[in-house]
């Protein structure tokens, strides 16, 4: 499902900075659900950048469902990324003046995808997933941390996509709302068959992984961008 080989990424240093990222090589299997952990300047922000095609990598391929992702202009890589992939960020930034129905189904609309009777019902049935229902038509304002964080979770996966990947997607909650918001993100990438990456800090929920990869065998950072 998810290859990357040989990949060598850096970013321009600027006063005196600067950060490489070196990766021999990546696999996660279609269904797998795989953690990537290491401390904070080691990578792991840049390798899921890298995996949704947002950065290019100097050297290397990555493949993604089939499609050498490197390979792609940025234009077919936003369309790709759009199709292929959901992501679940740190903070969910959700569209103010949109409601939240209207946040689920964007990824919908900025793929030119129908947005029908279909997909709203589609969108609706996550949000009851996650307790949500009553507030589809609010605006985001209104929502606590917990409740945007799980509209997050609805955003990535609206469009059914093959590969879900989120970025310390419960860091934003305490640790009594952690472990609830875990359980319901796989239980609904389970549900959808989606092969899952996702960083982590948190090494108590690392037991709910099928795989743990540590950065430090992937890859070597030199610099000292976060």
């Amino acid at each position: 499902m998810i290859t990357a080989r040989h990949i060598r990424f850096s970013y321009p240093a600027h006063d005196g900075g600067g950060f490489s990222l070196e990766v021999a090589a990546f696999a996660v299997s279609g269904g797998e659900a795989v953690a990537v952990v290491g401390p904070s300047g080691s990578g792991k922000t840049t390798l899921l950048s890298l995996l949704a095609g947002i950065e290019t990598p100097q050297a290397g391929e990555i493949t993604v469902d089939g499609v050498a992702v490197t390979g792609l202009g940025e234009p077919a890589r936003r369309a790709f990324r759009l199709a292929k992939i959901g992501q679940v960020f740190q903070r969910v930034e959700l569209l103010e003046y949109l409601t939240l129905e209207e946040n689920i189904l964007l990824p919908l609309r900025l793929a030119d995808a129908r947005v029908d009777a279909a997909a709203r019902m589609r969108a609706g049935g996550l949000l009851a997933r996650v307790g949500l229902a009553g507030k589809a038509h609010r605006l985001p304002g209104t929502l606590s941390q917990g409740e945007r964080q799980r509209a997050g979770i609805c955003r990535a996966l609206v469009a059914a996509p093959p590969v879900v990947l989120a970025d310390e997607p419960t860091s934003s909650l305490d640790a009594a709302s952690a472990g609830p918001a875990l359980d319901l993100f796989f239980q609904l990438v389970r549900e959808e068959g989606a092969t899952l990456v996702c960083l982590t800090h948190d090494t108590a929920q690392l037991s709910r992984f099928d795989r743990v990869v540590n950065m430090r065998d992937l890859a070597q950072e030199r610099g000292g961008r976060p």
